[in-house]
């Protein structure tokens, strides 16, 4: 009995973080506010990033000179 108990808790856990992932991204995933030049892409976090995949590198050329970058 115990052990189903401790199941469900984690799994409520699980389904509360998850829920604030999609509510809150910006609070939840994002690691820091991002540089004045890209504030006008603070909302948009597929003009940066792959889903699944994180950043690309192909997304930072498009918009970007390659011996701008890093």
């Amino acid at each position: 009995m115990k052990g189903r108990w401790l199941w469900m808790v984690i799994v409520a856990n699980l389904v509360v973080l998850i829920a604030l992932a999609f509510v809150f991204p910006h609070l939840m995933v994002s690691p820091g506010p991002l540089v004045p030049e890209h504030a006008a892409l603070a909302t948009d976090c597929f003009a940066c990033h792959a889903p699944l995949r994180g950043a690309s590198a192909d997304r930072c050329i498009a918009c970007h000179a390659l011996p701008d970058i890093g």
